[in-house]
């Protein structure tokens, strides 16, 4: 933006790839007016140098803000309908209850190394770590299944 000098035009394919927010939208081609800047909507053939092409960009910039705030209405609603359903989003816990169990019987047999049990258990090194560096600093929960253990989250592992 920096780059543009007077007379430069700048061409957009859509006017919401310019901005998100309306005011954002009317700022920046304020802006352009000010810099004798041209602004061009190719798909909605606006053309910000005339009065009838600032109205017809107010007038797009207002659909084009309805729709985001429209389709972000829609995502929310999905995911709250998902949520109710007892779906629950994001990548999958590498850690399940049954890997805990056999990490920690791995462990305290002291038989194998970090690698071995990462290659039994089918977890990553940093995963292993995590769970460890967990359980050792809740010291108090020494040889309890800390997945039954209320106020601790560990399905972050």
């Amino acid at each position: 933006m920096e780059r543009l000098r007077p007379g430069d035009t700048v061409c957009e394919v859509r006017l919401d790839r310019l901005g998100r927010r309306m005011m954002k939208l009317i700022q920046l081609i304020e802006d352009f007016s000010q810099r004798r800047v041209n602004f061009v909507s190719l798909e909605n053939n606006l053309d910000t140098t005339t009065p009838m092409g600032m109205l017809l960009f107010s007038i797009c910039a207002a659909f084009a803000e309805m729709e985001r705030a429209l389709i972000r209405e829609l995502v929310l609603a999905g995911l709250s309908t998902a949520q109710a359903q007892g779906c629950r989003g994001g990548r999958p816990k590498s850690l399940t209850p049954e890997k805990q169990a056999t990490l920690n019987a791995l462990r305290q047999t002291g038989q194998f190394s970090v690698s071995q049990i990462c290659a039994t258990v089918g977890i990553t090194r940093s995963v292993y770590y995590r769970f460890v560096n967990f359980c050792d600093s809740s010291s108090h929960f020494t040889g309890v299944d800390t997945r039954y253990v209320s106020g601790y989250d560990l399905n972050r592992f």
